[in-house]
């Protein structure tokens, strides 16, 4: 049973290999959409089809699919075509960029910015937190963090 980011690492793989590759991948766009994916599905280690695709869509319109819905704070799709509502920890997938943001507050970790967002662990019954000027405006989660010292 897997309780990290299995899907960052996923990504991370793969975005090394893209930079690493002594060539623009860009190369492959004149084979269109299918050819480019099947180019890189074989050549690419940690490259399959549904990462290729990714690839494809970056270097056609500068973004995919799986970014605008991190960007919109939806679910992605996963390679089988599935909603993918939770990850393999059991964290949900929605509300990416609240997370992040609330994250990156020096002293809050990854998994207290999960738990603010979603209402959780020792923020359970209280009102989800989903922006660092809410956070601030909340003497309750504040107490909650110690922040009322």
């Amino acid at each position: 049973e897997r309780h990290f980011n299995s899907e960052a690492l996923l990504y991370s793989r793969a975005a090394a290999v893209a930079a690493g590759v002594p060539f623009p991948l860009s190369q492959w766009m004149p084979l269109g959409k299918s050819g480019f994916i099947a180019r890189a599905a074989a050549s690419l280690p940690f490259f399959g089809p549904f990462r290729a695709l990714q690839a494809y869509q970056i270097l056609s319109s500068g973004s995919c699919e799986a970014l605008a819905k991190f960007e919109s704070g939806r679910p992605p799709t996963g390679s089988d075509n599935a909603l993918r509502l939770k990850n393999e920890a059991g964290r949900s997938m929605g509300s990416a960029p609240e997370k992040r943001q609330l994250g990156k507050v020096f002293g809050l970790g990854a998994k207290t910015a999960i738990d603010l967002v979603e209402a959780a662990g020792r923020f359970d019954g209280l009102t989800p937190v989903r922006s660092v000027p809410s956070l601030l405006q909340s003497p309750q989660h504040l107490a909650k963090l110690g922040g009322d010292k």
